[in-house]
């Protein structure tokens, strides 16, 4: 399911790629929203690797005295989102 900012930022690139040169001022202002959804979309994505990230920390503490496998995925998931997290965020 996409979420709100994806659908939106298809229907400005899609209107983006239609106009002509030769309409500036609309060009630029849709040049504007598409910026505004991407940077809307990047937070959408942030915060959803936040929430994951959060609930994963609340799960490990749970299992700070028995270390087994399933702690050990948890870490390995832990470490991934918060690259996933350190990617988005210095994407410019």
């Amino acid at each position: 399911m996409k979420s709100i900012y994806d659908e939106a930022l298809d229907i400005v690139t899609e209107s983006l790629e239609e106009y002509d040169n030769s309409v500036i001022f609309n060009h630029n202002g849709l040049n504007l929203l598409k910026k505004a959804l991407e940077q809307a979309q990047k937070q959408e994505k942030l915060l959803k690797l936040y929430k994951e990230l959060i609930s994963l920390k609340n799960d490990m503490f749970s299992y700070c005295e028995v270390v087994d496998d399933i702690y050990y995925y948890m870490a390995e998931t832990e470490t991934d989102l918060e690259e996933q997290i350190k990617e988005i965020e210095n994407d410019k």
